[in-house]
């Protein structure tokens, strides 16, 4: 679509599937796409398509609730994200509601000391005495606090997502894929996904390999 000549207004858009979004760098047309994926095994796992303008903080649950849904979110689980999805309310819910660890990346903004002052034992927990969910709850707490404090550690296995997203994004042609409606989006993503997860079934998942092909 051509942004210059013929501009769409968001009043244009009012009743379209595709919004105006922003990606840090420039204004475009289209959607968003929420890409989960085992940072270990580089096996993807979810992806879920929003209108672009949605805020990567406010669909943080939603993208938990899907991997629940499908048997992928065990109590424990360390859930990394990088500072989009950064907001107190995220924390808490992830530690709360699905007892899994929200490793949010902490915004420039933002101090440990605060974040723990945001994090609050549920009061139900000490109402109806239950000891073990308030030792349980306090656990994960802790495990939160010592995965941010090796931030500069985990920054290897941070770069190791970024190369699987450039493959998506550069290498498979994702960043530009000119389809304007929900349904399209998704059969082009959807096979784009399949394809990381065969390359990666087949042993592509070293980080020069994912580079090689982000840039092919």
């Amino acid at each position: 679509m051509n942004k210059q000549k013929r501009r769409k207004s968001n009043e244009d858009l009012k009743y379209k599937d595709y919004k105006w979004g922003f990606d840090g760098n420039e204004f475009f047309i289209g959607f968003k796409l929420a890409f989960a994926m085992d940072y270990k095994t580089k096996r993807p796992l979810l992806f879920l398509i929003y209108p672009a303008n949605t805020s990567d903080c406010q669909i943080f649950e939603d993208v938990l609730e899907n991997l629940k849904k499908k048997g992928l979110l065990r109590p424990k689980t360390i859930v990394m994200a990088d500072k989009g999805f950064c907001s107190y309310y995220n924390y808490n819910v992830a530690l709360k509601k699905y007892r899994v660890v929200p490793v949010i990346w902490l915004k420039e903004n933002m101090s440990m000391s605060k974040l723990l002052s945001m994090i609050s034992t549920p009061l139900t927990y000490f109402l109806e005495n239950k000891i073990k969910d308030i030792i349980y709850f306090k656990k994960l707490v802790k495990i939160l606090v010592s995965y941010l404090k090796r931030g500069d550690e985990l920054k290897a296995e941070r770069s190791e997502v970024e190369d699987l997203f450039k493959l998506g994004k550069r290498g498979l042609f994702m960043e530009k894929i000119h389809r304007f409606t929900r349904r399209s989006v998704a059969k082009f993503v959807y096979a784009n996904v399949l394809l990381i997860a065969i390359l990666i079934r087949l042993g592509f998942r070293e980080k020069k390999v994912l580079q090689r092909l982000a840039e092919w």
